[in-house]
């Protein structure tokens, strides 16, 4: 049943549309060796002997401790690139497109706008999560061009960065939100 409920997740439909080929028959198992050298009688002995000395070779460790933040690759890169620039690209280019402000407009309220981007961009470099900013960016334009519709929530809101990036839809400059009450260099964790 979790097979099943991963694979509609995957798929992006419910478990009841699943087509019957995208998952393993209810027959499938997975095979005690016994069961495999029985099956599998022609394969050299060495060869399970090969196969239990990779698995005993295999060791991964999961750092803890310390907080790794995601990488974010543009699609169709090979290399992640400069979060931090590429997120001052995508974050200027969406207040210019949600609000007409740009870097150089003289009107008081662009510039306080652009100021207080660049006040929120600096937090979010210095706290290294340029990259789950971006990651939230995609998943958001992503749902958007199949027609998903998203909110972001709670103190999020504050931040005209996210708003820049249409992961909020509320302009925080004109309703009074802080940035801080989200993230601030005081504050420990997102």
């Amino acid at each position: 049943e979790l097979h099943r409920l991963l694979t509609a997740m995957r798929l992006n439909c419910s478990a009841g549309e699943l087509p019957p080929e995208a998952t393993a028959p209810p027959e499938a198992w997975l095979m005690d060796e016994d069961t495999i050298r029985r099956a599998l009688g022609a394969v050299p002995r060495e060869a399970f002997a090969n196969t239990a000395l990779i698995a005993r070779n295999c060791h991964y460790r999961v750092p803890t401790g310390r907080s790794r933040p995601p990488l974010f690759q543009p699609l169709g890169s090979e290399d992640p690139g400069d979060p931090e620039r590429f997120l001052f690209h995508q974050a200027h280019l969406g207040l210019w497109e949600r609000t007409g402000f740009t870097p150089k407009s003289r009107r008081p309220e662009a510039q306080r706008a652009v100021i207080a981007l660049r006040r929120e961009l600096e937090v979010i470099r210095r706290r290294g999560v340029s990259a789950y900013f971006l990651i939230a960016w995609d998943l958001v334009r992503h749902g958007r061009t199949r027609g998903l519709a998203s909110l972001g929530r709670g103190s999020a809101a504050g931040s005209l960065v996210s708003y820049a990036l249409q992961i909020t839809h509320v302009n925080p400059l004109e309703h009074g939100l802080y940035f801080e009450r989200f993230l601030n260099m005081e504050r420990q964790g997102l």
